[in-house]
């Protein structure tokens, strides 16, 4: 979502740029495999997935532009979540290496529930070693991007593919009772997880936005250089089991290389694409089951579909060199949903009761050695409570997992920040976290559409 309206406000302002510029536009574009070892956890679901399969290799891709006074950098990473912590790194990285400042440096995850554990989420840990070798992967993507530079062109322009965008809250008939997973009844929004259900389903509760989103670059006698897109799709998931794979975020991009015709061009293109606003966005109509389908079957259809629509755009477009660059950026603070004191308990006694061997193997230790779900419990914490609730052994949802706290200033990545403040309603509780993938990168213009 974040990287949809940095995209969109650079684009505004090259449209609103001036023809006196510094120098030649140039752009340059790379990819960096971040593929991690077999055996690495798998982030995305509510149980334990360890990696024992590569599908597709994982990848950092960049995207650098630069007017001759001005660079700006886009990073696209084959991953879950990525906290602060990780793309601070890189970014400090980056900078040490190209000049690039880290507020002109757009990181983001592309959300695959299919890559290795970089941030704890659910049930599942950060790899350390992962972890630790990561930012430098994703500066040596900007590095060889920077590398590339060569005079260029751009163009930008959207697309629409609502075949494939749902919102996965769906409302509760009036006149229906609903209980969910966790035993709770008298919610009137639910998720499309349990769907269809045709005497509860009512209709969705939210619009979804269909638009995809290109900005398009030429080498400046033609050949695509690269394509920066944005879809509001979660992901497609579909996988096989214990396998990496980009999901349909890489087989676009090398869908894109081959209706482009730049299969086997030097230097090679590089396509990204960038999560938009798809929070509450999944691939499920809950209105009809979906068919039984092979692994990355739908995958595959959604990429093809997003992937010939972008190509349908990108040959109406008219490319252009006379630009300017500006970007500005800013930390947005982002309120924190947080569990009743009801279900904070609820949270405990499920860990107690059911055999988690994580939860089990921590539950006496509290402190610094303790796992983040006893922390959380120990503690009276939400993030590390709320976590217990998610396993598929119980039968339960992660339906209100809090998300996982900033690290701390020493850049250790705790389940729960040991910074705290009051809320604006004066109660005590976790800090909003200010972090890179809500850094709002501008313009001089105000961001368009949803932030």
């Amino acid at each position: 979502m974040k990287v949809f309206a940095l995209t969109i406000l650079i684009v505004v302002q090259l449209a609103a740029a001036s023809n006196s510029v510094a120098g030649t536009f140039r752009a340059g574009a790379a990819a960096a495999n971040i593929t991690p070892p077999l055996g690495i956890e798998i982030n995305g679901g509510t149980a334990q997935v360890i990696a024992t399969h590569v599908h597709d290799e994982l990848h950092a891709r960049a995207l650098v532009l630069d007017d001759g006074s001005t660079r700006l950098a886009f990073v696209l990473v084959d991953a879950c979540l990525i906290d602060r912590a990780v793309f601070d790194a890189a970014k400090a990285l980056i900078f040490q290496h190209t000049g690039i400042s880290s507020n002109h440096v757009s990181m983001s995850t592309t959300h695959t529930h299919s890559a290795g554990s970089v941030t704890g989420v659910h049930l599942t840990e950060p790899d350390p070693t992962y972890r630790a070798w990561l930012p430098r992967r994703l500066a040596d993507a900007v590095r060889l991007a920077v590398n590339q530079l060569a005079p260029a062109r751009v163009a930008w322009g959207s697309g629409s593919v609502p075949q494939h965008v749902f919102c996965r809250r769906v409302t509760v008939k009036p006149d229906a009772t609903y209980t969910n997973l966790l035993g709770v009844t008298g919610h009137r929004v639910k998720m499309n997880w349990s769907s269809p259900e045709p005497a509860v389903d009512g209709d969705f509760s939210s619009p979804v936005d269909p638009e995809v989103f290109v900005l398009s670059v030429q080498h400046a006698d033609g050949p695509p250089l690269s394509l920066l897109a944005n879809y509001s799709l979660h992901y497609a998931g579909g996988v096989g089991s214990g396998h990496l794979s980009a999901d349909y975020f890489g087989v676009f991009c090398e869908r894109m290389k081959e209706l482009l015709g730049a299969e086997k061009q030097e230097p090679t293109f590089v396509a990204l694409m960038s999560n938009g606003t798809s929070g509450d966005i999944n691939n499920n109509d809950f209105r009809k089951a979906r068919l039984p389908q092979k692994p990355y079957e739908q995958i595959r259809i959604v990429a093809e579909d997003v992937a010939r629509e972008m190509h349908s755009v990108v040959k109406t477009l008219t490319y252009r060199d006379d630009l300017k660059l500006s970007a500005f950026s800013t930390e947005l603070e982002i309120a924190v949903r947080k569990p009743s004191p009801a279900e904070v308990e609820r949270a405990r006694d499920t860990c107690r009761r059911i055999s988690l061997p994580r939860i089990a193997t921590d539950a006496g230790r509290c402190g610094r050695d303790a796992g983040p779900v006893a922390r959380g419990i120990c503690r009276g914490e939400e993030a590390g409570a709320c976590r217990g609730l998610a396993n598929h052994r119980t039968g339960l949802p992660a339906r209100f997992l809090s998300r996982e706290p900033s690290p701390t200033a020493s850049g250790r990545l705790p389940c729960i920040s040991a910074a705290r403040c009051r809320h604006r309603d004066g109660s005590a509780g976790q800090r909003p976290r200010p972090r890179s993938d809500v850094t709002r990168h501008a313009a001089a213009a105000q961001p368009p559409g949803d932030a």
